[in-house]
């Protein structure tokens, strides 16, 4: 099938009667887990400046100026984030898009949970051990998104899609910033912005498990209109696809 023979095809496919489907709740569920995930990983560029404070802005807000470790902690996220580059989409394709996602964001927003725990009961090593956990589980969020744009977003759509789904980046890190540090300089005190990113990436992944789906055809309430269009004469990678061989070379001597 040829470019324009796909171009034809989609066009063939009318878009369904109602303006708001099944895919647009997919793709703003994607958007806000990109919101988050950067959210959970930036936060704690301000929040460590807080957990080092002498003069903290309440008393009771435990901070601990004695660190040393400060860009160790910093770099630590990166560390993880790394290590599944290699395979994880190819994890993901073969295990499913939506539980990998739901499952390492949970992960992660569990350990974004964790960290005044651990920095009050095991210091500076807990918290980076908390922050290379992060960022482990955080390679599988662009895998999994790539993915399942793959599958949700018909040849039409795909670029306006794309650009707001991964703007939530940026976004994430927009709104992190200057959020954390209100909570840190505030009575309520630097935990509180680990408590609401960790709490938030937890509520999406409950959402995400309740009302995402690999594909549309695993959809259970899509319409079979919005389905056909979609697949848009086989704009979308909806269906299995066949694994072609690695192709190697050999030379003779």
């Amino acid at each position: 099938m040829t470019v324009l023979d796909v171009e034809q095809s989609n066009e063939d496919t009318a878009k369904p009667r109602r303006w708001l489907g099944v895919r647009h709740l997919q793709f703003f569920l994607l958007f806000l887990s990109v919101v988050v995930a950067y959210g959970i990983r930036t936060n704690m560029s301000v929040g460590i400046i807080a957990m080092m404070e002498t003069d903290p802005p309440d008393p009771s807000i435990p901070t601990y100026p004695d660190w040393t470790e400060k860009e160790t902690i910093l770099s630590a996220f990166f560390w993880g984030y790394v290590i599944p580059q290699i395979g994880a989409g190819q994890l993901v394709k073969k295990f499913g898009p939506k539980w990998f996602l739901a499952v390492t964001m949970f992960i992660n927003s569990l350990f974004t949970l964790l960290i005044p725990v651990m920095a009050s009961s095991a210091g500076e090593g807990g918290v980076i051990a908390c922050r290379v956990i992060q960022g482990l589980n955080q390679g599988f969020l662009y895998p999994s998104v790539h993915t399942l744009l793959g599958k949700w977003t018909p040849l039409p759509e795909r670029s306006k899609v794309a650009s707001f789904v991964y703007t939530g980046g940026p976004l994430g890190t927009v709104i992190s910033l200057p959020v954390t540090g209100v909570i840190a300089n505030s009575s309520i005190g630097w935990p509180t912005a680990f408590y609401l990113y960790g709490g938030l990436g937890i509520g999406w992944s409950v959402l995400w498990a309740l009302l995402g789906a690999d594909s549309p055809a695993k959809h259970g309430r899509i319409s079979d209109e919005e389905k056909e269009y979609i697949k848009g004469g086989g704009n979308t990678t909806d269906g299995e696809q066949k694994e072609l061989p690695t192709p190697c070379t050999t030379s003779k001597m």
